[in-house]
């Protein structure tokens, strides 16, 4: 009879996974968990060891290297899978050194052979005698290495946040890049109430904490996996950072009211907007990607919100007859996710420096061909979860050069109760983990006024 998979096995294979194909960790865990047969408590490990041993991937392959014989990149993909995933329970969990070491050489004799096996734990309890005085480069002559090494973040993203940030702030970053984020959700206020659902999560035995920003945020802690809390399959809720629930608020949509999600997928922000307005008006959620728009019509579904129809198209190029048809319009435009690092950690391994001179024209010309659907008068909101300025505040800058019938205008009223940034009042919004403990995002409202009128 065949030996049930355990935690690490399946952390394993996940994580061998992501490597070979290059898929994104999230997507391909949630499925192994679901086919698994491991309890929750094993499923908790699984999580934080795929996610974790992705997160800390710079800091452990440097640590294995400096006390490997062979280059890990000559080691066969499941040897160098199962050394980096020994050396993260090793370096950063509470399992204790023997264990791992134990675990991690039993993995080897399965996947690989005997020598490998030797090697694996020759490697493994070399650095367990040595966990304790890892000797990084000196920060005062090498930061950046010393930064890049010991907060496991690409060399080329730690040179960027220190030549505009500073030592600190970068070192802070990266810290908050590495803590584990809280898993937030956003109660649906056309189904349920804040305390109504708190109740529910809390008979649950579930630890909620209320909001840290806005009204709708709870805070759990405890919960497994999301499809299985209680209220899920009712819409009684959605998973939703606070910063992205931020654009709606900074939109504030009025019940009736036309709008446009020209980015929709997978429909996070556009099914807030619906919430927000009581499910009353009209909302079109477009977007380049049919299986995005899948997902917004599921979303949607779930959470029972009819306002909500999705169409096929480019925002670039916009169809003719959405062209000035929307009181207020949302472009949350695809981006580089650097202030997302956090939430999801393989992505600081996948981005290049060559996106950030890509990516701002591709969400120029989205911010350009969407601003079309706005009526005169209406709102325009643009987002990214970037902290880089060629992908926020240079876009918008080069939109208004563009389209001189648009003005920043001041987001005060609508999210001065919940955030004080003095440039708020310029019209738009920077978020960093480190400094609001929150997803880092990016958000600018723009108004169209009146050709010839735009300082009146």
């Amino acid at each position: 009879m065949a030996k049930d998979k355990t935690a690490r096995d399946v952390a394993l294979e996940v994580l061998l996974r992501v490597e070979q194909t290059r898929s994104y960790a999230n997507l391909v865990l949630a499925p192994a968990l679901a086919k698994s047969s491991l309890s929750s408590r094993d499923r908790a490990l699984t999580t934080e060891l795929v996610y974790g041993t992705v997160r800390t991937l710079g800091t452990l392959d440097w640590a294995l290297q400096e006390r490997s014989n062979m280059p890990l990149a000559k080691l066969d993909p499941p040897v160098r899978a199962l050394m980096r995933l020994g050396a993260y329970q090793l370096l950063f969990t509470r399992i204790p050194p023997a264990a791992a070491c134990f675990e991690t050489v039993q993995q080897a004799k399965r996947v690989s052979h005997e020598g490998s096996a030797r090697f694996v734990n020759a490697v493994l309890r070399r650095l367990a005698r040595e966990r304790s005085r890892l000797e990084f480069p000196d920060i005062d002559e090498e930061p950046v290495r010393h930064i890049a090494l010991k907060y496991s973040h690409p060399e080329w993203l730690v040179q960027r946040w220190l030549e505009r940030l500073g030592l600190e702030d970068t070192l802070e970053l990266c810290r908050a890049d590495n803590l584990v984020p809280p898993l937030c959700l956003r109660a649906n206020l056309t189904r349920t109430t804040r305390t109504e659902l708190i109740v529910l999560l809390k008979r649950h035995g579930l630890v909620v904490s209320p909001r840290h920003k806005v009204p709708e945020a709870l805070y759990v802690e405890g919960s497994g996996m999301v499809e299985g809390l209680p209220g899920f399959q009712a819409g009684l809720f959605t998973v939703q950072d606070e910063s992205s629930m931020l654009a709606t608020h900074a939109l504030a949509p009025k019940a009736g009211e036309r709008l446009l999600d020209a980015c929709a997928g997978p429909g996070g922000k556009t099914t807030h907007l619906a919430e927000f307005m009581n499910d009353r008006g009209q909302i079109l959620a477009l977007d380049i990607h049919p299986h995005k728009l899948t997902l917004v019509r599921e979303n949607a579904a779930r959470l029972h919100l009819d306002c909500i129809n999705t169409r096929e198209a480019d925002a670039r190029r916009l169809p003719p007859d959405l062209r000035g048809a929307f009181t207020k319009v949302l472009v949350d435009a695809p981006c580089s996710g650097t202030g997302v690092l956090r939430r999801r950690p393989d992505l600081r391994w996948r981005k290049t420096p060559e996106e950030l001179t890509s990516l701002p024209k591709m969400q120029l010309k989205i911010l350009v061909g969407a601003s079309e659907a706005l009526a005169v008068d209406g709102t325009l909101l643009y987002s990214t979860c970037s902290l880089e300025p060629e992908e926020n505040m240079e876009v918008v800058t080069a939109f208004l050069a563009l389209r001189p019938e648009f003005v920043l205008t001041d987001l005060r009223p609508t999210l001065g109760e919940f955030i004080q940034e003095p440039t708020l009042r310029q019209g738009f919004l920077q978020l960093y983990p480190h400094k609001h403990e929150l997803d880092g995002f990016f958000l600018a409202g723009l108004k169209r006024c009146q050709e010839g009128k735009n300082h009146d």
